[in-house]
């Protein structure tokens, strides 16, 4: 019984110090961003040195001829035989689809995410959505057009396809896809290939929320709304900061993303609002993405560079080192040798509840 509160104890602090989590283990998402060489000391340099960093691997999609590109430190998938416009984004994304499901299996990757590289991530949030399914899926904004046209994810909004998905376009999209294996538009192609392929394409509600947004947030909020928008969305639009949560993707973050250096952080600056109250409140909330944040820069851990000034950590080591001294000496002492306990009976003391002496006090020593 005691072994088995010290046990509960231990588990119990453990937890409360987040030392032990209960929360599913987490999925492996590839990150596939989309760009070309003309922003690739810009807008790819930046999102490789923010949201990029999070993913378990990423890589940059472009078509371009990357001769004085041979020394970048970025992870480029250099595709060839097509261009870097947008009528043959279809193909360039269905070509690297074909380069990625025809590497061996297993995956080392549980869902693929693609985006553009002007999409901003919060992927803490976007590991709580994509959760483990072997049913074959695909989240993100889902726009159902009110022409009566079949419905489709938004590319500018990113979208996550599981492998259960990408394994049905085996052998190859050549044969799995061909009808959409042309130019065009690139969300809606893919979109009809993974429902000819029977994938359940999911706009990831929350409620009456998106989380994959396909506009800028200051679009967002005053409602300039363009009118394709309208005639696309599937849900109501709100103004101000009910019109959405900042849950995981948000396209072209603050409109400004081209000239480098891009952050949460930074986005703060980038976003120009008169309301001061209305600014504090979406610092408050990208910064709940982050761990710290300085003048330029978010980290997910201590400010490189500087001592690690995490309040209580010095205490909270403290704490861990006291809880396991005290659960080695309690265990020490419940499962001690039975020559160290203290048995009255083997050390031959008197007892006066011995039935054998009858009440009475024990004799004393003879005098010499």
């Amino acid at each position: 019984m005691t072994t088995l509160f010290l046990f509960n104890f231990i588990q119990l602090f453990f937890f409360t110090n987040g030392l032990i989590s209960n929360s599913p283990s987490q999925q492996r998402i590839f990150c596939v961003i989309k760009t070309f060489d003309g922003n690739l000391a810009t807008r790819a340099s930046t999102v490789h040195q923010t949201w990029a960093s999070r993913c378990d691997k990423h890589v940059f999609l472009t078509a371009a001829n990357l001769t004085k590109w041979n020394n970048t430190l970025l992870p480029i998938l250099n595709l060839h035989g097509v261009s870097d416009n947008y009528m043959e984004l279809s193909v360039k994304v269905f070509d690297a689809l074909n380069h990625i499901i025809q590497v061996p299996q297993p995956y080392d990757f549980d869902w693929l995410f693609i985006a553009d590289d002007d999409t901003y991530v919060i992927m803490e949030h976007l590991r709580e959505l994509l959760q483990h399914s072997s049913r074959p899926l695909a989240f993100g904004h889902l726009f159902v057009p009110k022409n009566g046209a079949t419905s489709h994810l938004s590319g500018g909004a990113g979208y996550a396809i599981n492998t259960a998905a990408l394994r049905r376009m085996l052998p190859n999209l050549q044969t799995s896809c061909a009808d959409w294996y042309v130019p065009g538009m690139e969300d809606v192609y893919v979109s009809r290939c993974l429902q000819h392929l029977n994938v359940s394409l999911d706009g990831a509600i929350d409620g009456s929320h998106h989380r994959f947004y396909p506009l800028e947030f200051v679009t967002m909020y005053k409602m300039e709304l363009p009118q394709w928008f309208s005639d696309y969305n599937s849900l109501e639009s709100y103004p101000g900061f009910d019109c959405f949560r900042v849950y995981s993707i948000m396209d072209g973050a603050a409109g400004n993303l081209g000239d480098g250096g891009f952050d949460p952080c930074e986005c703060i600056n980038m976003i120009q609002m008169n309301h001061e109250r209305v600014m504090n409140r979406l610092t408050d909330m990208l910064r709940n993405a982050q761990t710290t944040c300085t003048d330029t820069e978010c980290f997910t851990g201590p400010i490189p560079g500087l001592p690690n000034t995490g309040g209580n950590t010095g205490m909270s080591n403290m704490y861990i080192m006291l809880a396991i001294w005290f659960a080695i000496a309690l265990l020490l002492f419940l499962f001690r040798p039975r020559t160290l306990r203290n048995n009255r009976d083997t050390l031959g003391k008197p007892n006066n509840q011995n039935p054998h002496n009858n009440g009475q006090d024990p004799p004393a020593p003879e005098v010499q």
